[in-house]
């Protein structure tokens, strides 16, 4: 990968991105299962 400072930097921001936006999901996922795994206990 042969990119200047600037096209760099916009690759590694959109790369951010990407991955708070999978975290986030992975963070929903697990939260909406423990409400699940609690609504049938009840």
């Amino acid at each position: 990968m042969d990119l200047d400072s600037h096209a760099r930097a916009e690759h590694a921001e959109r790369l951010i991105m990407q991955l708070r936006m999978i975290a986030k999901g992975a963070y929903w996922y697990r939260k909406e299962r423990e409400r699940r795994e609690l609504r049938q206990k009840l």
